[in-house]
């Protein structure tokens, strides 16, 4: 449809449009057709109605629920007649499974009360620990000794396999043992058949 204008400057009633062809023209409608753009802002129209209605039923969710861990499943206990790497070892522990769990300080010092017994408990009582920092600190100083070179060789030498130690517990602990005094292949290899008290170990060891 043209719009024309007359001597007058008044506007053919050709060219009025009343409010229900003005609709039909900006949703694509005229002539039954529907403009493809028109279309489009529908489907957008309706893809953010269920974005909306996603996003509330998403807050509607309830929240995550803490359990709190079983402190006297999740360590060992530590009872401070350690050997060599024990005290070191048990710390070590505790700080990973704290860390993995994102565990507070109040809530690591709790750990460490719970999962210690024996002679460290009477350490333990007989101290006040206002901070996890202040308990590491001490626990180290108490538990935790600095080894020297000959000190570590004589762990290495005197560890045996246990009468009645099954081969992969003494494996473990002596290979360790070697890898602390930085031992080569060779070394480590003959360090451990030395200790080992297995007879049929023994035995298939000197055939290979």
């Amino acid at each position: 449809m043209t719009n024309s204008i007359d001597s007058d400057g008044k506007v053919d009633e050709e060219t009025e449009y009343n409010a229900q062809e003005v609709m039909k023209v900006v949703l694509g409608q005229d002539d039954g057709k529907e403009d493809p753009n028109a279309l489009l802002v529908k489907t957008l129209i309706k893809q953010n109605e269920m974005l909306m209605s996603m996003l509330a039923l998403k807050g509607k969710q309830p929240a995550e629920v803490y359990v709190p861990p079983d402190l006297s499943k999740t360590l060992p206990t530590f009872d401070g007649k350690c050997k060599l790497h024990e005290a070191a070892d048990w710390l070590s522990t505790l700080c990973g499974v704290a860390e993995l769990h994102r565990w507070s300080d109040a809530l690591k010092l709790e750990a460490a009360r719970v999962n210690i017994g024996g002679p460290a408990r009477q350490w333990y009582v007989g101290r006040k620990f206002v901070s996890w920092s202040e308990f590491e600190k001490q626990f180290k100083s108490t538990f935790v000794r600095n080894v020297n070179i000959g000190s570590r060789w004589k762990a290495l030498t005197t560890r045996v396999q246990g009468r009645n130690e099954s081969i992969l517990d003494y494996y473990h602990e002596k290979i360790r043992l070697c890898r602390d005094l930085e031992l080569d292949f060779f070394n480590t290899k003959e360090q451990f058949l030395e200790g080992v008290q297995s007879k049929e170990f023994q035995k298939s060891s000197s055939i290979c």
